[in-house]
Protein backbone atom coordinates (compact mmCIF):
# COMPACT_ATOMS: atom_id res chain seq x y z
CA UNK A 1 0.00 0.00 0.00
CA UNK A 2 2.89 2.45 1.23
CA UNK A 3 4.61 1.97 -2.58
CA UNK A 4 1.70 2.20 -4.32
CA UNK A 5 0.44 5.43 -2.46
CA UNK A 6 4.87 6.40 -3.04
CA UNK A 7 4.34 5.54 -6.58
CA UNK A 8 1.29 7.30 -7.81
CA UNK A 9 2.55 10.63 -5.34
CA UNK A 10 6.02 10.36 -7.07
CA UNK A 11 3.61 10.56 -10.80
CA UNK A 12 2.10 13.27 -9.89
CA UNK A 13 4.93 15.38 -8.62
CA UNK A 14 6.55 14.67 -12.10
CA UNK A 15 3.60 15.53 -13.96
CA UNK A 16 3.84 18.62 -12.42
CA UNK A 17 7.44 19.05 -11.77
CA UNK A 18 8.60 19.20 -15.59
CA UNK A 19 6.24 21.90 -16.92
CA UNK A 20 7.50 23.98 -14.21
CA UNK A 21 10.96 24.01 -14.99
CA UNK A 22 9.91 24.00 -18.98
CA UNK A 23 7.99 26.26 -19.69
CA UNK A 24 4.99 28.95 -18.63
CA UNK A 25 2.78 27.67 -21.33
CA UNK A 26 3.29 23.94 -21.02
CA UNK A 27 2.66 24.10 -17.21
CA UNK A 28 -0.45 26.36 -17.93
CA UNK A 29 -2.22 24.02 -20.23
CA UNK A 30 -1.11 21.05 -18.36
CA UNK A 31 -2.73 22.27 -15.04
CA UNK A 32 -5.99 23.60 -17.05
CA UNK A 33 -6.09 19.83 -17.77
CA UNK A 34 -5.45 18.52 -14.32
CA UNK A 35 -7.73 21.11 -12.73
CA UNK A 36 -10.64 20.36 -15.19
CA UNK A 37 -10.53 16.32 -14.32
CA UNK A 38 -10.67 17.74 -10.33
CA UNK A 39 -14.12 20.18 -11.66
CA UNK A 40 -15.17 16.79 -12.80
CA UNK A 41 -14.97 14.70 -10.09
CA UNK A 42 -15.96 17.35 -7.36
CA UNK A 43 -19.37 18.20 -9.33
CA UNK A 44 -19.89 14.36 -9.82
CA UNK A 45 -19.73 13.99 -6.42
CA UNK A 46 -22.44 16.84 -5.58
CA UNK A 47 -24.70 15.12 -8.01
CA UNK A 48 -24.39 11.13 -6.56
CA UNK A 49 -25.06 13.40 -2.96
CA UNK A 50 -28.46 14.50 -4.45
CA UNK A 51 -27.54 17.88 -5.40
CA UNK A 52 -28.35 19.84 -8.61
CA UNK A 53 -25.29 22.36 -9.30
CA UNK A 54 -25.09 23.71 -12.46
CA UNK A 55 -23.55 21.25 -15.00
CA UNK A 56 -20.17 22.30 -15.92
CA UNK A 57 -20.02 25.68 -14.59
CA UNK A 58 -16.65 24.91 -13.13
CA UNK A 59 -14.69 24.90 -16.47
CA UNK A 60 -15.51 28.07 -17.70
CA UNK A 61 -14.80 29.59 -14.18
CA UNK A 62 -11.58 27.73 -14.27
CA UNK A 63 -10.65 28.91 -18.04
CA UNK A 64 -11.65 32.74 -17.38
CA UNK A 65 -9.34 33.24 -13.97
CA UNK A 66 -6.60 30.85 -15.24
CA UNK A 67 -7.39 32.76 -18.45
CA UNK A 68 -6.88 36.18 -16.33
CA UNK A 69 -3.56 35.38 -14.69
CA UNK A 70 -1.56 33.57 -17.86
CA UNK A 71 -2.54 37.21 -19.93
CA UNK A 72 -1.58 39.35 -17.10
CA UNK A 73 -4.79 40.54 -16.14
CA UNK A 74 -5.29 39.08 -12.79
CA UNK A 75 -5.03 42.39 -10.75
CA UNK A 76 -7.69 44.23 -12.81
CA UNK A 77 -10.17 41.90 -13.19
CA UNK A 78 -10.05 39.32 -10.18
CA UNK A 79 -12.95 40.94 -8.28
CA UNK A 80 -15.02 41.47 -11.24
CA UNK A 81 -14.92 37.51 -12.40
CA UNK A 82 -15.22 36.24 -8.82
CA UNK A 83 -17.91 38.64 -8.37
CA UNK A 84 -19.74 37.21 -11.60
CA UNK A 85 -18.80 33.58 -10.64
CA UNK A 86 -21.45 34.46 -7.48
CA UNK A 87 -23.45 36.35 -9.24
CA UNK A 88 -24.14 34.26 -12.71
CA UNK A 89 -25.24 31.04 -11.54
CA UNK A 90 -27.85 32.74 -8.74
CA UNK A 91 -29.37 34.05 -12.43
CA UNK A 92 -29.70 30.89 -13.93
CA UNK A 93 -31.10 28.76 -11.29
CA UNK A 94 -33.78 31.76 -11.02
CA UNK A 95 -35.00 30.15 -14.40
CA UNK A 96 -34.95 26.38 -13.88
CA UNK A 97 -38.55 25.22 -13.79
CA UNK A 98 -37.85 23.03 -9.99
CA UNK A 99 -36.73 25.22 -7.76
CA UNK A 100 -36.50 22.30 -5.18
CA UNK A 101 -32.74 23.01 -3.43
CA UNK A 102 -32.35 26.30 -5.43
CA UNK A 103 -30.04 27.58 -2.52
CA UNK A 104 -28.19 24.99 -1.59
CA UNK A 105 -27.45 24.20 -5.20
CA UNK A 106 -26.59 27.54 -6.00
CA UNK A 107 -24.18 27.66 -3.03
CA UNK A 108 -22.25 24.62 -4.00
CA UNK A 109 -22.28 26.01 -8.10
CA UNK A 110 -20.64 28.43 -6.85
CA UNK A 111 -17.85 27.06 -3.50
CA UNK A 112 -17.32 24.12 -5.85
CA UNK A 113 -15.96 26.35 -8.77
CA UNK A 114 -13.98 28.57 -6.49
CA UNK A 115 -12.57 25.53 -4.55
CA UNK A 116 -11.30 24.17 -7.53
CA UNK A 117 -10.53 27.49 -9.92
CA UNK A 118 -8.34 29.67 -7.46
CA UNK A 119 -6.12 27.03 -6.10
CA UNK A 120 -5.73 26.41 -9.94
CA UNK A 121 -4.80 29.79 -10.21
CA UNK A 122 -1.95 29.84 -7.15
CA UNK A 123 -0.32 27.35 -9.26
CA UNK A 124 0.24 29.60 -11.67
CA UNK A 125 0.60 32.81 -9.79
CA UNK A 126 2.87 30.83 -7.14
CA UNK A 127 5.64 29.61 -9.95
CA UNK A 128 5.71 33.35 -11.36
CA UNK A 129 6.86 34.64 -8.32
CA UNK A 130 9.78 36.88 -9.87
CA UNK A 131 13.50 36.86 -8.03
CA UNK A 132 16.82 35.05 -8.46
CA UNK A 133 18.02 32.79 -5.82
CA UNK A 134 21.74 32.64 -6.92
CA UNK A 135 21.84 28.52 -6.88
CA UNK A 136 20.96 25.91 -8.94
CA UNK A 137 17.88 26.65 -8.61
CA UNK A 138 18.63 29.76 -10.65
CA UNK A 139 20.67 27.93 -12.87
CA UNK A 140 17.34 25.41 -13.97
CA UNK A 141 15.23 28.19 -14.00
CA UNK A 142 17.01 29.75 -16.50
CA UNK A 143 17.82 26.91 -18.54
CA UNK A 144 14.20 25.75 -18.48
CA UNK A 145 13.34 29.02 -20.64
CA UNK A 146 10.40 29.65 -18.30
CA UNK A 147 8.95 33.05 -20.13
CA UNK A 148 8.44 34.73 -16.81
CA UNK A 149 6.19 38.44 -16.82
CA UNK A 150 8.83 41.16 -18.09
CA UNK A 151 11.32 38.55 -18.83
CA UNK A 152 12.97 39.04 -14.88
CA UNK A 153 14.35 35.69 -13.22
CA UNK A 154 11.64 33.30 -11.54
CA UNK A 155 14.07 31.08 -9.38
CA UNK A 156 12.45 32.07 -6.42
CA UNK A 157 9.12 31.09 -7.54
CA UNK A 158 10.14 27.64 -8.79
CA UNK A 159 11.81 27.40 -5.52
CA UNK A 160 8.86 27.75 -3.30
CA UNK A 161 7.14 25.56 -5.74
CA UNK A 162 9.22 22.87 -4.96
CA UNK A 163 9.39 23.48 -1.36
CA UNK A 164 5.48 23.32 -1.74
CA UNK A 165 5.23 19.82 -3.58
CA UNK A 166 7.36 18.13 -1.47
CA UNK A 167 6.57 19.16 1.86
CA UNK A 168 2.91 18.17 0.47
CA UNK A 169 4.74 15.35 -0.95
CA UNK A 170 6.39 13.95 2.43
CA UNK A 171 3.65 15.23 4.91
CA UNK A 172 1.59 12.04 3.42
CA UNK A 173 4.30 9.55 3.32
CA UNK A 174 5.21 10.52 7.36
CA UNK A 175 1.23 10.78 8.20
CA UNK A 176 0.77 7.47 6.63
CA UNK A 177 4.03 5.25 7.74
CA UNK A 178 3.74 6.56 11.94
CA UNK A 179 0.14 5.99 11.69
CA UNK A 180 0.19 2.84 10.42
CA UNK A 181 3.42 1.78 12.88
CA UNK A 182 1.90 4.02 15.55
CA UNK A 183 -1.44 5.08 15.24
CA UNK A 184 -3.61 4.39 17.94
CA UNK A 185 -5.90 7.93 19.12
CA UNK A 186 -8.27 8.40 16.09
CA UNK A 187 -7.96 12.33 14.53
CA UNK A 188 -11.42 12.69 13.27
CA UNK A 189 -12.99 9.54 12.93
CA UNK A 190 -16.64 10.52 11.90
CA UNK A 191 -14.43 12.03 8.89
CA UNK A 192 -11.50 9.76 7.55
CA UNK A 193 -11.58 6.73 10.19
CA UNK A 194 -8.07 5.25 9.20
CA UNK A 195 -6.39 8.86 9.70
CA UNK A 196 -4.94 9.43 13.58
CA UNK A 197 -3.15 11.60 15.82
CA UNK A 198 0.09 9.96 15.43
CA UNK A 199 -0.24 10.29 11.74
CA UNK A 200 -1.21 13.64 11.63
CA UNK A 201 1.99 14.46 14.42
CA UNK A 202 4.25 12.07 12.00
CA UNK A 203 3.20 14.00 8.88
CA UNK A 204 4.09 17.53 10.93
CA UNK A 205 6.96 16.56 11.64
CA UNK A 206 8.37 14.82 8.34
CA UNK A 207 6.59 18.05 6.40
CA UNK A 208 8.41 20.84 8.95
CA UNK A 209 11.99 18.76 8.09
CA UNK A 210 11.08 18.42 4.74
CA UNK A 211 10.35 22.33 4.49
CA UNK A 212 13.50 23.44 6.29
CA UNK A 213 15.97 20.79 4.07
CA UNK A 214 14.58 22.83 1.42
CA UNK A 215 15.22 25.99 2.56
CA UNK A 216 18.86 25.06 3.30
CA UNK A 217 19.12 23.48 -0.38
CA UNK A 218 17.40 26.46 -2.43
CA UNK A 219 18.44 29.14 -0.75
CA UNK A 220 15.56 30.53 0.36
CA UNK A 221 15.39 33.96 1.63
CA UNK A 222 14.55 32.88 5.17
CA UNK A 223 15.84 31.94 7.89
CA UNK A 224 15.65 28.32 9.12
CA UNK A 225 13.81 28.29 11.93
CA UNK A 226 10.92 30.34 9.73
CA UNK A 227 11.42 27.34 7.19
CA UNK A 228 10.57 24.76 9.71
CA UNK A 229 7.71 26.83 11.25
CA UNK A 230 6.21 27.55 7.69
CA UNK A 231 6.88 23.45 6.75
CA UNK A 232 4.59 23.08 10.23
CA UNK A 233 1.70 25.22 8.98
CA UNK A 234 2.12 24.00 5.35
CA UNK A 235 1.76 20.48 6.65
CA UNK A 236 -0.71 20.92 8.59
CA UNK A 237 -3.12 22.73 6.23
CA UNK A 238 -2.33 20.06 4.04
CA UNK A 239 -3.66 17.47 6.35
CA UNK A 240 -7.04 19.68 6.68
CA UNK A 241 -7.70 19.56 2.80
CA UNK A 242 -7.00 15.88 2.85
CA UNK A 243 -9.74 15.84 5.05
CA UNK A 244 -11.85 18.61 3.60
CA UNK A 245 -12.11 15.61 0.42
CA UNK A 246 -12.76 13.27 2.87
CA UNK A 247 -15.78 14.95 4.04
CA UNK A 248 -16.85 15.87 0.97
CA UNK A 249 -16.48 11.84 0.07
CA UNK A 250 -18.40 11.30 3.02
CA UNK A 251 -21.33 13.46 2.22
CA UNK A 252 -21.20 12.07 -1.60
CA UNK A 253 -21.12 8.28 -0.25
CA UNK A 254 -18.12 7.38 -1.90
CA UNK A 255 -14.97 6.09 -1.54
CA UNK A 256 -13.04 7.81 -4.26
CA UNK A 257 -13.45 10.82 -6.13
CA UNK A 258 -12.78 8.37 -9.23
CA UNK A 259 -11.64 5.55 -10.79
CA UNK A 260 -9.30 7.19 -13.37
CA UNK A 261 -6.06 6.06 -11.39
CA UNK A 262 -6.22 2.27 -11.18
CA UNK A 263 -5.68 1.55 -7.81
CA UNK A 264 -5.57 5.16 -6.54
CA UNK A 265 -8.61 6.95 -6.76
CA UNK A 266 -9.25 10.30 -8.90
CA UNK A 267 -6.91 13.32 -9.16
CA UNK A 268 -8.81 15.25 -6.56
CA UNK A 269 -8.00 12.43 -4.54
CA UNK A 270 -4.41 12.86 -5.14
CA UNK A 271 -3.99 16.76 -5.32
CA UNK A 272 -6.20 17.29 -2.59
CA UNK A 273 -3.50 18.46 -0.14
CA UNK A 274 -1.51 20.47 -2.59
CA UNK A 275 -4.64 23.08 -3.27
CA UNK A 276 -4.45 24.11 0.24
CA UNK A 277 -0.74 24.06 0.20
CA UNK A 278 0.19 26.03 -3.26
CA UNK A 279 -2.09 28.54 -2.40
CA UNK A 280 -0.85 29.29 1.30
CA UNK A 281 2.18 28.75 0.17
CA UNK A 282 2.05 31.78 -2.60
CA UNK A 283 0.90 34.76 -0.30
CA UNK A 284 3.90 33.00 2.66
CA UNK A 285 6.10 33.69 -0.17
CA UNK A 286 5.23 37.09 -1.22
CA UNK A 287 5.33 37.79 2.06
CA UNK A 288 8.94 37.00 3.18
CA UNK A 289 9.98 37.14 -0.29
Amino acid sequence: MLQQRAISSVFIVLLTLGPAIFGRSIFSVLVALIFSLIVNEFETMLRQAGHRPLRGFGYPVLLALMGAVVFQLWERWAAALITGVVIVPFILIMFREDHRGALTDWALTVVSALYIALPAVHFILLRDLRGPLNNFINQIDATGGWQAPAGLPTAVGLGWYLLAQLVTWLTDVGAYVCGRRWGRRKLAPRISPGKSVEGMIGGLTLGGLTALLCDQAFGLPISPALALVIGVGLSGLGQLGDLAESLIKRQAGVKDSSTIIPGHGGVFDRLDSLLIVATATYYLARAFN
